[in-house]
């Protein structure tokens, strides 16, 4: 597994190594604005993990009481440590990635931030006409997820294409959305 984002990488390892500790610690019942503030600035696995959960659609920068009054957020975060026990967590370039592991039996799940032309989000955004050059000539196989664009459709017009109908739910800003998607693929 691969992230570039630095929160999400540590949230991963801090799974795959203390799933029965974040356990007891997460899902705490007071949480608020100030409480949420206390934690925003914290790097550990736990922190990022409830920074996550209490400011889903704000990538863990501003607090977000319409999460908490949609109802509590309980997970199990033990059973992770299993599941990835024998998975490699890296942070890394993700161009980088597919080509250092790359074979004939390998396969790639792929879920980019989406195009956006006027994206500032993404300080490490991935240029969609840079992943396909890199996919083109793979040995593997990818499944690859995307926003529905001329763009996209251009840019990888000789793979196999799928529609398919989602809902980008809401966030304290905007209201729940149908979106179309589309899964791209190899094989």
């Amino acid at each position: 597994m691969n992230d570039k984002d630095k929160d999400i990488y540590i949230a991963l390892k801090g799974l795959k190594s203390k799933g029965e500790y974040i356990n007891k610690k997460f899902n705490r019942t007071n949480v608020n604005k100030e409480y949420f503030n206390k934690i925003k600035d914290k790097t550990d696995p736990v922190s990022i993990l409830e920074k996550i959960k209490y400011s889903f659609f704000n990538k863990g920068k501003s607090y977000s009481p319409s999460i908490i009054k949609r109802g509590t957020f309980q997970t199990d975060f033990s059973k992770f440590k299993d599941k990835l026990k024998n998975t490699t967590i890296l942070n890394k370039d993700a161009l980088k990635v597919i080509e250092k592991y790359d074979s004939p039996k390998t396969f790639f799940y792929l879920d980019p931030p989406y195009e956006n032309l006027k994206q500032n989000d993404y300080k490490n955004y991935i240029d969609p006409q840079e992943l396909y050059n890199v996919l083109k000539n793979i040995k593997g196989k990818f499944l690859l997820s995307y926003n529905d664009s001329e763009n996209i459709r251009n840019i990888f017009k000789e793979f196999d294409k799928h529609q398919i109908k989602t809902k980008y739910s809401r966030t304290q800003y905007i209201k729940e959305r149908p979106k179309t998607e589309l899964i791209i693929k190899n094989y």
